[in-house]
């Protein structure tokens, strides 16, 4: 087995083995690699809840490539997850001002299945409830008591 085929498999392993929710075997298996891909060590390191590895692997990320939304977004999920708002709220906007300059990021993952032709939005699925009877206002309701004086009289 070559060097390139050896990678793929452990990247390969690494990523079912997070995908089955096994971060210590993820771990292993990137920790065996000769150049780990820093965003799925990143991964990685988040589930087992070690924030410092996992700021590390993300700034390795972003000393590369600055304008990475991914890492910006999980920096300020670890700030977040550090209880740093001030940090968090920096690299959210960091992320946000690079998303509008350069559109919405691409998605993290593929989505699970692909939409069913013909199918509606969730949003559309259910019918829209029937409308209530409008109300008329009660007269037995009391005005407030500026309302209630003529319109010249004064208190005094």
């Amino acid at each position: 087995m070559n060097d390139q085929a050896r990678e793929t498999g452990l990247r390969e392993a690494a990523m079912a083995a997070l995908r089955r929710g096994d971060a210590a075997a993820a771990l292993a298996n990137l920790r065996a690699m000769d150049a780990p891909p820093p965003m799925l060590l990143a991964q990685a390191h988040n589930r087992t809840g070690d924030l410092d590895e996992e700021a590390v692997a993300l700034r390795r990320i972003l000393d590369s490539e600055p304008r990475n939304i991914p890492a910006l977004l999980a920096m300020g999920q670890n700030a977040l997850r550090r209880a740093d708002e001030r940090a968090a709220t920096s690299w959210f906007r960091a992320a946000l001002a690079q998303a509008a300059a350069t559109g919405a990021p691409p998605p993290l993952q593929p989505p699970s299945a692909p939409p069913r032709a013909g199918s509606a939005p969730r949003w559309r699925r259910r019918p829209r409830p029937a409308p209530r009877p409008s109300s008329s206002r009660c007269s037995s309701r009391r005005r407030p008591a500026s309302r209630n004086r003529p319109s010249g009289s004064r208190i005094t």
